[in-house]
């Protein structure tokens, strides 16, 4: 942006609207709705595309020690609970659940400190249900959660971190 240039490629694979992305060394990993897709970071040839076997939407990503992970937002209401691992084999992709939240999540945002996940308000459904306060932390170390609040409920919640410190961002009002 500084220097006004722009690069870009077209991605031929129709999906949801729902993406996450994460870099990873060379690489720019979009995890969407069913696809992963995988860019180098100069851009200039069309993405490597592969389903990962899920239907997502509202879902959030973060990468700890060099693993990407995906948490919440299945459209199909059976593992938006959970906390999955990207792996790929043989050029697919697929996820491994390693945990489950209390309850499901869709809509909120998370990022990772000192080997905790840390996941922000959001909604249990991806529609119709009640905003939350619920702050929900995973311990990779010891595979527990803990549960913490929010001031005020988040309908959606964005999150940014630097160092030790997450910010955290929302809707108050789903309307």
């Amino acid at each position: 942006i500084i220097g006004q240039s722009l690069t870009s490629t077209f991605n031929p694979i129709v999906d949801y609207v729902s993406k996450e992305i994460q870099i990873s060394g060379t690489q720019i990993i979009v995890i969407g709705a069913q696809f992963i897709s995988i860019y180098e970071m100069d851009l200039q040839e069309p993405p490597i595309v592969t389903t990962h076997g899920m239907i997502l939407s509202r879902h959030g990503s973060v990468q700890f020690n060099g693993d990407i992970f995906t948490y919440g937002g299945d459209l199909n209401r059976i593992d938006s609970d959970k906390i999955r691992k990207l792996e790929f084999f043989s050029g697919n992709a697929f996820f491994n659940n390693i945990a489950s939240f209390p309850t499901a999540k869709s809509y909120a945002g998370g990022d990772i400190v000192n080997g905790k996940l840390y996941v922000f308000g959001g909604q249990q459904e991806f529609a119709g249900s009640d905003p939350e306060d619920i702050i929900y932390v995973y311990s990779f170390t010891n595979n527990k959660f803990e549960t913490l609040h929010l001031p005020r409920v988040l309908y959606r919640s964005f999150t940014g971190r630097i160092g030790d410190l997450i910010y955290v961002a929302g809707h108050i009002n789903p309307s």
